[in-house]
């Protein structure tokens, strides 16, 4: 199992997901350029993101459960809407 003959390179294969994950983390360990980045990243693959996406979408088990992803994504400075 190898990347042999395939076209583009890992980040270019994944979906916005991945990014926006990565760059909720960084936001929130305080390494805005690089949660910048993904933020960018994740733009290219869903032009449409934003805050009230997650927000809407994202199953949690407890009221208010994914503040943390959602802070760490306004650091990262995704648009709110």
């Amino acid at each position: 199992m190898g990347t042999e003959g395939s076209s583009g390179t890992a980040g270019s294969r994944r979906g916005y997901w991945s990014f926006a994950v990565l760059a909720s983390a960084l936001g929130n360990l305080g390494q805005i350029a690089g949660a910048r980045h993904n933020v960018d990243e994740a733009l290219q693959r869903k032009p449409d993101l934003t805050l009230a996406y997650p927000e809407k979408t994202l199953p949690t088990k407890y009221p208010g459960g994914i503040a943390i992803y959602l802070n760490g994504l306004r650091k990262a400075q995704l648009p709110e809407a």
